[in-house]
């Protein structure tokens, strides 16, 4: 809680030089231990917190980081001189996806195309649905998906992920893996109705496969077996969660050799980022609807007064 606390109030130091918001995070003053100083802290801060550096992304850093990092542009926009990025399609739809769900990298990294919703150019977002062996806590929640994430997504799909579907069919990867589960249906209350390698019939729910048993998820296709795992290394097997965490040092490592040393990212600023951005966008609005309102009428509620009306 206090790192958010952290991360609004400056966010709202740099709005307020530049476009004059006044920040709204609320601070009281407290006695320090000599009776002439006095500290300060955040009204709806806890008493006892651990602290820790916080960093967030704005829009143009987040574009910046992207462009350089994962896209391999050069400050120019150009692309650099032998760039061998063979997988910036899908890095760049799964940092995209971060930046525009708020989903964990853990949870990001645990859904099946299956789980994806059906493209809509009518809708700017899609309801989605995050099981609850792949969210924190075991506790399964609904988040909403951006049409340009789910755009990049299914661009990756047609693109990279399918190239590495075919190269893993040619090389018979799929063949033999012990564990393989066939996944035959999914019903309306989110089960799956499966197969096993000795063509045993398995049933479970959507909500019960953590990532490692997603992992084993395939389908038939025409042209062979196929991993229902949205995110697949270049090999075609599916993505461990791990593996982003390399991605995204990589990514560090190009911005910082680009000189922007002081431009970073990884998944937990890409959520907090997130969060800062709507929480913003949530603020903006409410004070417009407060705006006819002095302070003191915003800070303390009036009484409702109910009108009776005589028979």
């Amino acid at each position: 809680m206090l790192d958010d606390l952290i991360a609004i109030s400056a966010f709202y130091s740099w709005a307020g030089f530049r476009f004059g918001v006044s920040d709204p995070v609320a601070r009281r003053q407290n006695p320090g231990p000599d009776p002439r100083t006095v500290t300060e802290s955040f009204e709806a801060g806890p008493h006892l917190v651990r602290g820790r550096d916080v960093k967030w992304l704005d829009p143009a850093g987040y574009a910046r980081s992207v462009d350089v990092g994962l896209r391999g542009l050069d400050l120019c926009g150009q692309e650099i001189g032998g760039w061998r990025g063979r997988n910036s399609q899908r890095d760049c739809a799964f940092a995209d996806g971060l930046y525009g769900t708020g989903l964990r990298l853990s949870e990001r990294a645990s859904v099946l195309r299956l789980e994806l919703p059906a493209d809509d150019e009518t809708r700017t977002y899609s309801t989605c649905r995050l099981s609850a062996a792949c969210a924190k806590g075991g506790r399964g929640r609904r988040f909403w998906m951006p049409r340009s994430v789910l755009a990049d997504v299914l661009a990756y799909e047609e693109g990279e992920r399918a190239a590495a579907v075919r190269r893993a069919q040619r090389a018979a990867r799929y063949d033999h893996l012990a564990g393989l589960l066939l996944v035959e249906r999914k019903t309306r209350n989110r089960r799956l109705e499966m197969r096993d390698r000795g063509d045993r019939r398995v049933a479970a729910s959507l909500d019960s496969l953590d990532p490692g048993a997603r992992r084993n998820l395939f389908r038939q296709a025409a042209a062979g077996l196929e991993p229902l795992a949205v995110w697949l290394n270049e090999d075609g097997m599916p993505r461990e969660a791990h593996g982003w965490q390399h991605t995204f040092d990589t990514s560090n490592e190009r911005v910082a050799r680009a000189g922007l040393t002081s431009l970073e990212a990884n998944a937990h600023m890409l959520r907090h980022s997130f969060a800062l951005r709507w929480y913003s966008v949530g603020r903006l609005l409410y004070e417009r609807q407060v705006a006819h309102l002095n302070a003191e009428e915003v800070r303390v509620p009036r009484p409702v007064r109910r009108h009776l009306v005589s028979g």
